[in-house]
Protein backbone atom coordinates (compact mmCIF):
# COMPACT_ATOMS: atom_id res chain seq x y z
CA UNK A 1 0.00 0.00 0.00
CA UNK A 2 1.05 3.67 -0.83
CA UNK A 3 1.21 6.72 1.30
CA UNK A 4 1.42 10.21 0.57
CA UNK A 5 3.84 12.50 1.77
CA UNK A 6 3.98 16.49 1.13
CA UNK A 7 7.11 17.93 0.77
CA UNK A 8 8.41 21.69 0.93
CA UNK A 9 11.67 22.32 -0.17
CA UNK A 10 13.10 25.54 1.28
CA UNK A 11 15.28 27.76 -0.43
CA UNK A 12 17.36 27.36 -3.39
CA UNK A 13 18.08 23.48 -3.20
CA UNK A 14 15.45 21.85 -6.03
CA UNK A 15 17.04 19.75 -8.83
CA UNK A 16 16.14 19.62 -12.37
CA UNK A 17 13.48 17.12 -12.29
CA UNK A 18 11.36 19.12 -9.43
CA UNK A 19 9.50 21.83 -10.71
CA UNK A 20 7.92 23.75 -7.82
CA UNK A 21 9.11 24.02 -3.80
CA UNK A 22 5.95 22.03 -2.54
CA UNK A 23 4.81 18.95 -4.14
CA UNK A 24 3.33 15.55 -2.99
CA UNK A 25 4.88 11.89 -3.81
CA UNK A 26 3.71 8.67 -3.26
CA UNK A 27 5.56 6.39 -1.38
CA UNK A 28 6.21 2.14 0.00
CA UNK A 29 4.36 2.53 3.32
CA UNK A 30 7.91 1.46 4.58
CA UNK A 31 9.53 4.62 3.62
CA UNK A 32 11.83 6.39 5.19
CA UNK A 33 12.76 10.00 4.37
CA UNK A 34 16.43 8.98 3.07
CA UNK A 35 15.08 6.68 0.81
CA UNK A 36 12.62 9.31 -0.64
CA UNK A 37 15.48 12.04 -0.76
CA UNK A 38 17.82 9.96 -2.35
CA UNK A 39 15.95 7.69 -4.69
CA UNK A 40 12.84 9.93 -5.66
CA UNK A 41 14.24 13.61 -5.27
CA UNK A 42 17.64 12.50 -6.84
CA UNK A 43 20.17 13.64 -4.09
CA UNK A 44 23.40 12.03 -3.68
CA UNK A 45 23.87 11.07 -0.19
CA UNK A 46 26.66 12.92 0.56
CA UNK A 47 23.97 16.14 -0.28
CA UNK A 48 21.73 14.58 1.94
CA UNK A 49 23.92 15.08 4.94
CA UNK A 50 24.22 18.83 4.50
CA UNK A 51 19.90 19.26 4.82
CA UNK A 52 18.19 19.62 8.09
CA UNK A 53 14.65 17.86 7.96
CA UNK A 54 11.45 18.69 9.80
CA UNK A 55 8.60 16.23 9.57
CA UNK A 56 5.31 17.69 10.77
CA UNK A 57 6.85 20.67 12.08
CA UNK A 58 9.28 18.48 13.99
CA UNK A 59 13.38 17.60 13.69
CA UNK A 60 14.01 14.02 11.81
CA UNK A 61 16.69 11.73 10.73
CA UNK A 62 17.25 10.68 7.16
CA UNK A 63 16.27 7.46 8.95
CA UNK A 64 12.98 8.96 10.05
CA UNK A 65 10.21 6.58 8.99
CA UNK A 66 7.38 8.09 7.30
CA UNK A 67 3.52 8.03 7.20
CA UNK A 68 0.97 8.98 5.61
CA UNK A 69 -0.14 12.87 5.00
CA UNK A 70 3.73 13.84 6.82
CA UNK A 71 4.70 16.93 5.86
CA UNK A 72 8.06 17.13 5.56
CA UNK A 73 10.22 20.34 5.20
CA UNK A 74 13.55 19.77 3.70
CA UNK A 75 15.64 23.16 4.63
CA UNK A 76 19.60 24.23 3.62
CA UNK A 77 21.28 25.76 6.60
CA UNK A 78 22.81 28.59 6.32
CA UNK A 79 25.49 31.21 8.07
CA UNK A 80 26.50 34.49 7.75
CA UNK A 81 27.83 37.39 9.70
Amino acid sequence: MDIKVHFELAGNIRKKKIKSGRFTLSLSDDAVLQSAVEEKLGYTPVESRYFTYLVNEKAAKLTSRLKDGDNVKILLPMGGG
